[in-house]
């Protein structure tokens, strides 16, 4: 797919963003979340789980050791642009967007199983009460994020012209994206997300065992 996007005329930035938006391109992560919930339901979840999670670090580690790698010796980037476009920014090209969402899918499937077996490597997240907020907030954070980055960039735009400090102007995006997506994910799931929801929400004082499926 990447391949054919390179065909029609997409640049980097385009064809990054179709692969990372393209649902129907990261069946290998739905694949991880049904495997897991046939292993909890099995019994198994608590046996996967460990072997998942190094295997998953293993993975990321490897990928980043990689394209920093090239990134040097290949793109014959220097200082901080060793590692650009690795796990942020244009993640297409050199086939980086093919190894990077499968290990990201592994990584990610080894700490759903952690949490969802209480393991006490993770419980000490799960027990923040501003994590799990975030957590339950994040499907409107996700549908908004986008918008908040442009969001971000055009306000900081008509303040500041930090285009000579590229490092400190991604910070601040960074910074105030986060704010405006938490934020609107906040409203959207307090004021609409949750009518539709089908029963009433746990506060966030309350505990709940965890599991999949």
């Amino acid at each position: 797919m990447s391949t054919e996007f390179a065909n029609i005329g997409l640049d980097s930035e385009a064809s990054a963003y179709g692969i990372y938006s393209g649902s129907f391109l990261h069946t290998d992560s739905f694949a991880m979340g049904a495997l897991l919930a046939f292993a909890s339901h099995y019994g198994r979840l608590h046996k996967l789980a460990h072997p998942l999670a190094w295997a998953g670090a293993a993975l990321m580690i490897a990928y980043v050791v990689t394209y920093t790698w090239m990134n040097y010796f290949v793109v014959h980037a220097r200082g901080i642009d060793i590692v650009k476009n690795v796990v942020s920014g244009i993640l297409w090209g050199q086939y980086r967007e093919v190894f990077l969402y499968t290990a990201l899918a592994v990584a990610s499937g080894g700490l759903v199983a952690l949490a969802a077996t209480g393991d006490r490597s993770v419980s000490w997240l799960l027990k923040s009460r501003l994590f799990r907020r975030i957590g339950e907030i994040s499907y409107g954070a996700y549908i908004v994020h986008a918008l908040a980055i442009n969001a971000a960039a055009f306000l900081l735009s008509s303040v500041a012209d930090l285009s000579g400090q590229p490092i400190l102007r991604r910070l601040v995006i960074f910074a105030l994206s986060y704010a405006i997506t938490a934020t609107v994910a906040e409203l959207s799931f307090r004021y609409f997300e949750s009518r539709f929801s089908g029963k009433r929400k746990p506060r966030l004082g309350e505990t709940q065992p965890l599991g999949i499926g």
